[in-house]
């Protein structure tokens, strides 16, 4: 998957509020509007590496299965009662 075309400055926002509302994120998710403007100036898009869909599989994958499961296991040891030695 490669990205042949680019967001034309004045829309920036416009892309920005779809974002947020496409996948329901807070406002604080994204980066300052006009420090991301600044750093696209620099970014030659058509210079980008294309996404490799087998990464992106591993990564939804960590997403989904395995931090939540991790996140299990953490619930379950801070959980655990402690043994009080002091009071044998």
């Amino acid at each position: 998957m490669s990205l042949n075309c680019e967001i034309p400055q004045k829309d920036i926002p416009n892309v920005f509020r779809t974002v947020l509302k496409l996948y329901n994120l807070a406002p604080g998710d994204f980066p300052d509007l006009e420090k991301f403007r600044t750093k696209l100036t620099d970014l030659k898009i058509a210079e980008l590496s294309s996404l490799k869909p087998e990464l992106i599989e591993q990564l939804d994958h960590c997403l989904n299965v395995e931090i939540p499961a991790l996140m299990e296991v953490i619930s379950f040891i801070t959980h655990m009662p402690l043994y009080n030695f002091s009071q044998q």
